[in-house]
């Protein structure tokens, strides 16, 4: 089977970083997308931004006065930071338009002005912006000598100083604004932020089961087995059938009050898990070891475990579990022989009206009591415990129940609730089998290659490049 990465898997009592990275990685295509987005937006958006040019001349401020030169630089700083605040001045604005060599008013002149005093010097910096560097110069220099005029014409009596151009504004060679590599970077952090969020959310929003441990602190009960997906592949039906034998395996060790287990019902949260391929493949397991099997299709409301069973049998069976059910007793009479040695099958028969009256506890017992006393081994395909009750009183009345669940359809309320409903009847969930994995390494299970050999002993698993290697070197000798 391929190798593909997977989610790490975090253990309950795992540090709250592991499991930050576990989120992460199971949500990874939703952080991926998010910051790819928020990142291409950003850039398209700072690309279609107008640029604007910043050109910028600086005017020397000094104070006549008869103090030492450290007084005076302070002086003049003050001067500064008071100038910057005098420049900005609607009048100022009016002159300078009159004079520009292109059109704009004094409102578009002072809304593309700005005034910085320069920290700790006797310098005031005058910047002019506009979408053209030519035109942000000339705005520069008009605007700081129309200051100069105006400072000397209208202050030079109260304030004993002088302004001089300390740097004319030269042409801005590149814009200000906007920068969009800046922007692009920013919108990608951005974008792990908002991906990061968007993957907690999805998360939080997300009602199935993710790991295995979720499904053993739902159920209460340890994995026993994880079913890899069937394909024609003869590597994956090697895969399906050890595992079928490793549950096998497992269920010979399980007992109640220790007694080994004798009648085990299959069950599942819900419609499409998978339940009645799982029990039938582990009754052939069971019967291929020597066990003596009865397996019972108790799913009358939607019986599908005959084609299984029985699959050359086309003629419509009557004679089943609702005649044993409903006659009186002589299981005899409602036993068919599979293709299986050691295996025998019990089909639903005639569908009745209502099966949870029908499937009563006294029934079920009666069942299983009768079943036992033939076979070592009794095992019962129910229908999902949220279709019906028979499910749960057949699960009350077996050794135990063996729980299958899908993680793509398993949803964490359904699980919860068959729990209780189980736990209600007195029932007791032996173990869990994970249904259609899609590798052995899904949902945190150790990832093994099977592969049969031609004489019936096991071959070493070999990488994919060893046997494509292996193919072309059959292809030339061919």
């Amino acid at each position: 089977m391929a190798d593909t990465p997977q989610a790490p898997v975090s253990p309950p009592g795992a540090p709250a970083r592991e499991r930050f990275a576990v989120v992460l990685w199971r949500r990874k295509w939703i952080l991926i997308l998010t910051a790819l987005l928020v990142t291409g937006v950003t850039a398209a958006v700072s690309k279609s931004l107008p640029e604007e040019y910043d050109a910028k001349a600086t005017l020397w401020i000094t104070e006549e006065t008869g103090t030492a030169a450290f007084d005076a630089v302070q002086a003049g700083e003050v001067l500064a930071r008071t100038y910057a605040q005098v420049a900005d001045s609607p009048i100022l604005a009016d002159r300078v338009a009159v004079g520009l060599p292109f059109e704009a008013s004094g409102g578009d002149v002072q809304s593309a002005m700005d005034f910085e005093p320069v920290s700790e010097t006797q310098l005031l910096r005058i910047e002019g912006t506009d979408g053209d560097p030519e035109r942000a110069r000339i705005l520069a220099n008009a605007y700081a000598e129309e200051f100069i005029d105006y400072s000397r014409a209208q202050l030079g009596e109260t304030v004993a100083s002088q302004i001089t151009f300390a740097d004319r504004a030269s042409t801005p060679s590149q814009p200000a604004r906007p920068q969009p590599t800046l922007y692009t970077l920013v919108g990608a952090l951005l974008g792990l932020i908002a991906g990061t969020g968007m993957a907690f959310l999805a998360e939080l929003l997300d009602r199935r089961v993710r790991s295995n441990d979720e499904f053993e602190e739902l159920l209460a009960a340890p994995i026993l087995a994880q079913v890899p997906q069937r394909t024609r592949a003869a590597a994956a039906e090697a895969a399906f059938q050890e595992t079928f034998r490793l549950l096998r395996t497992n269920l010979q060790f399980m007992n109640r009050d220790g007694v080994p287990l004798r009648s085990l019902t299959v069950v599942s949260p819900s419609e499409g898990d998978g339940k009645s391929s799982v029990a039938f493949h582990l009754a052939v397991s069971m019967a291929e070891a020597g066990y003596s099997v009865i397996l019972v299709e108790a799913d009358m409301r939607r019986p599908g475990l005959r084609r299984l069973a029985l699959p050359d049998h086309e003629e419509r069976i009557t004679v089943g579990l609702s005649t044993f059910l409903t006659s009186p007793p002589d299981l005899d009479a409602v036993l068919y022989e599979t293709d299986h040695e050691g295996l025998m099958f019990i089909p639903a028969g005639v569908l009745p009206p209502a099966p949870s009256t029908l499937l009563d506890a006294a029934r079920s017992r009666m069942l299983f009591t009768e079943a036992q006393r033939r076979a070592s081994m009794v095992i019962v395909d129910t229908p999902p415990l949220s279709v019906g009750a028979e499910a749960a009183t057949l699960a009350a009345s077996a050794d135990g129940a063996l729980m299958v669940v899908d993680p793509r359809i398993s949803r964490k309320a359904a699980v919860r609730r068959v729990r209780q409903q189980l736990s209600v009847v007195g029932a007791s969930v032996v173990g869990v089998v994970v249904n259609r994995v899609k590798t052995l390494t899904d949902i945190g299970a150790y990832a093994y290659r099977y592969e049969p050999a031609e004489n019936g002993r096991g071959r070493e698993p070999r990488s994919r490049r060893a046997r494509r290697r292996e193919a072309r070197e059959r292809q030339r000798q061919a």
